[in-house]
């Protein structure tokens, strides 16, 4: 498997934390036959497309053989970093490590129903003027959760738990 360019850092951001109790989210998870590596935290999930070699299976992928499979193409300059997936988690020129030992949630699975279920509504928006704006209504500047609300008319209602709103212009597609 050819790891996208900069995806061990977007992996890093969706997959669950050691230190979470949910051991399965800590790894990916290589769709071989399809080429996508899914992670997930239980609250988001990612799906990238990966270029998989015919020695690759489906199954988990530990967060460490990215790592050193990065690691291993900044040190030889290799033009993509590589895991060879199969029954272990092969770098080449690099380590090896066994392949983790867990049962990664259907993600795939929550994806159809949601591509399944009947689109009434799209919009683009810009993900970092969202963070920006949830972050400016907060009482200590820091983006958390803010609740969006879609109407007929093109701005996105932004609110949280103060009394502070904002409103979010849809990008162009």
């Amino acid at each position: 498997m050819i790891i996208p360019n900069k995806a061990e850092k977007t992996l890093k951001k969706v997959c669950s934390k050691t230190s979470d109790h949910q051991v399965q989210l800590h790894h990916c998870e290589l769709d071989a036959d399809k080429g996508y590596l899914w992670a997930t935290n239980g609250h988001i999930a990612a799906r990238l497309k990966v270029a998989t070699d015919d020695s690759d299976t489906s199954g988990p992928i530990s967060q460490e053989s990215i790592t050193a499979a990065v690691a291993v193409q900044k040190s030889i300059k290799a033009k993509d970093a590589q895991v060879i997936a199969n029954g272990s988690l092969a770098i080449p020129h690099g380590p090896s490590f066994p392949r983790p030992e867990t049962k990664f949630p259907d993600a795939a699975e929550i994806l159809n129903n949601i591509s399944d279920s009947k689109e009434t509504f799209t919009t683009t928006i810009d993900a970092q003027l969202l963070h920006d704006l949830a972050a400016a209504l907060s009482k200590d500047g820091k983006a958390g959760k803010v609740k969006l609300t879609f109407s007929d008319h093109p701005g996105i209602e932004v609110t949280n738990k103060t009394e502070n709103i904002g409103i979010l212009m849809p990008c162009r597609s």
